[in-house]
């Protein structure tokens, strides 16, 4: 990270903002997440594959996460975050997988009541275990492998 001497004149500040601002590519802040558990799911084929991972952090728009694999750059997927009494699946889009660390885009901003149980620990009210809501979830969101190729 470059550094910028605090008696720098505003000029040679101002500079420094823009380079700084040039080499950000995030569109929005990450937040670590109160809740690391996800699951994330492709389709090969007409069979739905999903791999344990651990999100690194997240923003309304995308997040990084720890796994062992993924489909491959550009590729559709769903994450499903695992929360407390809720999972949800998002489709999102593999933008840069490497030394284990996926990186997703967003096909639409997440939820704001998700973004908010994931970062700030609000609770929902029904009781189920992560196996029950990461099922149901599957079932009424994922569909057909067309159901992702038209979300993204």
């Amino acid at each position: 990270m470059k550094r910028i001497p605090i008696d720098a004149d505003p000029i040679e500040l101002q500079a420094a903002a823009r380079e700084l601002e040039a080499d950000d590519r995030r569109k929005e802040p990450r937040y670590h997440p109160a809740h690391e558990r996800a699951y994330l799911g492709w389709w090969e084929d007409e069979v739905f594959h999903t791999e344990l991972a651990f999100l690194e952090n997240v923003s309304m728009g995308g997040a990084a996460l720890h796994t062992a694999r993924t489909p491959g750059i550009g590729q559709c997927v769903w994450l499903c975050v695992v929360a407390p009494n809720r999972s949800t699946w998002t489709t999102a889009q593999v933008v840069r997988f490497e030394n284990g660390v996926a990186r997703l885009e967003f096909a639409e901003r997440l939820p704001y009541e998700l973004f908010r149980l994931l970062v700030f620990n609000y609770p929902t009210e029904v009781e189920t275990t992560h196996e029950e809501t990461v099922e149901e979830g599957m079932e009424e969101q994922i569909g057909s492998p067309q159901v992702c190729v038209a979300s993204v």
